[in-house]
């Protein structure tokens, strides 16, 4: 089975991770980067009430919270409605 609806306060995302090179060859991190994280809003509680968040937005997130979920090479990411920064 595959976690599609989330529940409560929750918002599912796929996150952007990303690595990049230093200009010398060095993997730098996505969590080395940035105290915030990006990602796309694949699902949204149905619990919440007038969320400024749909399906499809692209959104910060704070780094270090909420639950991953993986499947295969393909990493989402559970978050609670609060933990969101803002939208792009």
């Amino acid at each position: 089975m595959e976690f599609e609806t989330p529940l409560n306060d929750y918002i599912l995302i796929k996150t952007n991770l990303t690595e990049s090179l230093s200009e010398g060859g060095i993997i730098i991190p996505n969590t080395a980067r940035s105290e915030t994280g990006q990602g796309t809003v694949l699902a949204v509680s149905p619990d919440l009430k007038s969320p400024n968040v749909k399906k499809g937005d692209l959104i910060y997130y704070k780094k270090g919270k909420g639950e991953s979920i993986t499947k295969g090479e393909e990493f989402k990411l559970a978050i609670r409605y609060g933990d969101l920064m803002g939208k792009m």
